[in-house]
């Protein structure tokens, strides 16, 4: 650890009684996280039948006497990375801003936001360091330069199609990262050849006369059972193609780069940073 991180960093999770907050709190008490973090807040939805009772009781294995609650001004700590992994937009608004308030550094995994949050964090960027990705998974973010990599490589000359499954409770489609899987080919298509790839959607197909134009990137989504995670993007030529595929068997992967991203984002600067950066790309 550097100077800085001489202590544990102190934490606080949003959406910490959800898949993924559950997920990191076993993992901050994990042998492995032990005095590396400690977790100073909780925070959920005001209708759970948990409000005000301590941590410590809602996760026996973990010592801490914070209570947990809904309102994040009720939050009083000097120095805190906040792990965003709430699903409410607005939620996740108030929390960066009050984040941005106290000087916190954020570490947001919540997908689905829409422009005006993305708008405020490069606001708030600003003043706090602030790292925002769709899948903090450290495989997946290997998978986004492949697919860069490989697009910069082929450019328009292969068609392009990815293939999203998760669970079925999951709410938003397409998933974050497929969606940041097509920008980022996308984006390497315009630059080699100065026109835009369109981004085409599964559930919006087209008619049944029309072909591929040859540039469109097309995202398939499926939501079944209790699938974690898993994403495949495909690069098909003539007579050959390319599949790219990650698997999540757990949440532990994510919860690990999330933990990652914690202590990366500790000791930055003011700035908006993904998970590239916390692998050095």
């Amino acid at each position: 650890m550097t100077a800085r991180q001489s202590k544990p960093i102190p934490v606080i999770i949003s959406g910490i009684l959800g898949r993924m907050g559950k997920t990191i709190v076993n993992s901050l008490t994990a042998e492995s996280s032990k005095n590396k973090f400690t977790l100073v807040g909780g925070l959920e939805r005001p209708d759970s039948p948990f409000i005000g009772k301590p941590l410590g009781e809602i996760f026996p294995n973990l010592n801490c006497k914070e209570r947990l609650n809904f309102d994040i001004n009720r939050i009083n700590v000097p120095s805190a990375v906040l792990i965003e992994f709430c699903s409410s937009t607005n939620a996740v608004i108030e929390h960066c801003q009050r984040a941005a308030e106290l000087g916190w550094g954020v570490v947001i995994g919540t997908t689905g936001l829409d422009k005006d949050a993305h708008t405020l964090l490069h606001r708030l960027a600003k003043k706090i360091p602030i790292l925002y990705s769709p899948n903090m998974s450290m495989g997946v973010t290997i998978l986004f330069k492949i697919a860069d990599q490989v697009a910069r490589i082929l450019g328009d000359t292969y068609d392009v199609e990815i293939i999203e499954t998760h669970h079925r409770m999951k709410k938003d489609t397409p998933s974050g990262t497929a969606q940041l899987l097509a920008e980022i080919i996308a984006r390497r298509v315009e630059r080699l050849t100065g026109e835009k790839a369109p981004i085409i959607y599964g559930h919006q197909p087209r008619t049944r006369t029309e072909r591929r134009t040859g540039r469109e990137i097309v995202i398939h989504s499926l939501r079944i059972s209790d699938v974690v995670g898993e994403h495949t993007v495909v690069f098909a030529g003539p007579g050959e193609r390319l599949e790219f595929t990650h698997r999540s068997s757990s949440r532990e992967a994510f919860a690990q780069g999330t933990l990652e991203a914690v202590e990366f984002i500790y000791r930055q600067k003011p700035g908006l940073y993904d998970m590239a950066k916390v692998l050095g790309f």
